[in-house]
């Protein structure tokens, strides 16, 4: 298995996870750095 393709894997996973938690917080600029990283 590609090492990259584990991290990428990973790094969806905490994007949704996050996404759940800070869905409420959408107009908040935290939002929109985590969503640009």
């Amino acid at each position: 298995m590609n090492i990259l393709y584990l991290i990428m894997a990973i790094m969806i996973m905490l994007l949704g996870i996050l996404h759940i938690y800070i869905t409420p917080l959408r107009r908040s600029p935290v939002y929109w750095i985590i969503f640009a990283m």
